[in-house]
């Protein structure tokens, strides 16, 4: 059981480090977390769901080329989506980090989920407060303008129709 929660570590702490304010997004970035750990499962061999029976101080075969693969997967899918991208960098780096270190016989696989446990639920919580205080970008500030006025254009058409107790063209 801690092997397997333990090979999990990366890809199921940062599913939830996704800001707790957007359930849409999350699941968003679940499913390409999914797809990302899939896709490296299938170029190098390591199934991240059963590692198989493996020691708190070693690597499963293909480990360690999946979790690059899935490092580079959450840099391009899930980084460009982050308020704080630079936490979710921080992550990864420590994680590579603690991976050298279980290699070396310094870190053991627990150690190495708790510690990426505490950093992701630090860079969850930050990530939804900074995604909470930043304004609309512009495209959905523009969207949200340009459907006020559409809103308003119908409303004064119709507000004319009834004023003037016409039919529109095509209803006469």
């Amino acid at each position: 059981m801690t092997d397997r929660r333990t090979s999990i570590a990366i890809t199921g702490l940062l599913l939830m480090a996704i800001s707790a304010d957007n359930s849409a997004a999350n699941e968003d970035v679940a499913a390409i977390l999914r797809d990302v750990g899939e896709q490296c499962t299938a170029m190098h061999g390591y199934d991240w769901r059963n590692p198989g029976d493996i020691g708190q101080s070693e690597l499963a075969p293909g480990e360690k080329a999946w979790r690059d693969c899935v490092y580079a997967g959450i840099r391009r899918d899930v980084i460009p989506r982050s308020a704080v991208p630079e936490d979710y960098e921080r992550i990864i780096a420590e994680d590579q980090q603690f991976t050298r270190a279980i290699e070396a016989g310094t870190m053991t696989r627990d150690e190495r989920w708790q510690r990426n446990k505490s950093a992701t639920a630090a860079a969850r919580a930050k990530d939804s407060a900074v995604a909470a205080t930043k304004p609309l970008n512009k495209t959905k500030a523009a969207d949200v303008q340009q459907q006020k006025a559409f809103d308003q254009l119908v409303k004064g058409q119709l507000n004319d129709m009834l004023r003037n107790q016409t039919r529109p063209h095509y209803m006469r």
